[in-house]
């Protein structure tokens, strides 16, 4: 009974730490034109949009913001679907959606 309880902290010790290493991680990619840019880091926080300076900045800005809205409640959408079906398979319960 100890050993089960030892390896489920001991699961969860290296859970929190490899969050912890995904969140510290980012990756950048871009559109094949090069006209948007975007940043994440590897656990799907949204870290930035930018779009090609060939716009006029007005447009520019406002198109940043409407792929960051999107994406960001696109990438929250998807933890939440995820949660929802690791939760089910493990029922850990395990801190910031580790389940």
């Amino acid at each position: 009974m100890f050993d089960k309880l030892k390896q489920m902290m001991e699961l969860k010790s290296k859970m929190e730490a490899l969050k912890r290493e995904l969140d510290a991680t980012e990756v950048e990619a871009q559109s094949r034109d090069k006209t948007v840019r975007v940043k994440l880091s590897a656990s799907l926080e949204l870290r930035g949009v930018s779009i090609s300076a060939d716009m006029p900045e007005q447009m520019r800005a406002a198109l940043e913001k409407a792929v960051a809205e999107a994406l960001s409640t696109a990438v929250a959408d998807a933890r939440k679907a995820a949660a929802g079906k690791m939760g089910a398979l493990t029922g850990l319960g395990l801190p910031g959606g580790l389940s």
